[in-house]
């Protein structure tokens, strides 16, 4: 009984993250990329002179871009799921201590 429970609250809690996360970039621009998961060859000839590609994998794709609305424009052009990238979260990184 235990371990069923713990399996469905941390179905539940990946869920909830990654919903957060597609919510991101859905209704504010705070991410300064985007992470494209699962691009197609249409989406990638679609990218503007403007739109820098940082990353790129085998099932997703790291866009940067000084267009205020950037996952908007990538869902125009046919991207399926994006998420925030280069986000520090919510602790700032911590500086190294020089002696």
């Amino acid at each position: 009984m235990t371990t069923r429970v713990l399996i469905r609250a941390t179905c539940l809690a990946l869920s909830g993250w990654f919903s957060l996360s597609v919510g991101v970039m859905w209704w504010t621009s705070a991410a300064p990329a985007a992470r494209v998961m699962f691009p197609s060859a249409a989406l990638i000839q679609a990218l503007d002179a403007d739109m820098r590609i940082l990353e790129h994998d085998s099932y997703s794709i790291t866009i940067a871009s000084e267009l205020p609305d950037l996952s908007r424009t990538l869902y125009r052009r046919g991207a399926r799921i994006i998420l925030p990238a280069g986000l520090t979260g919510c602790v700032p990184p911590i500086k190294p201590v020089r002696a």
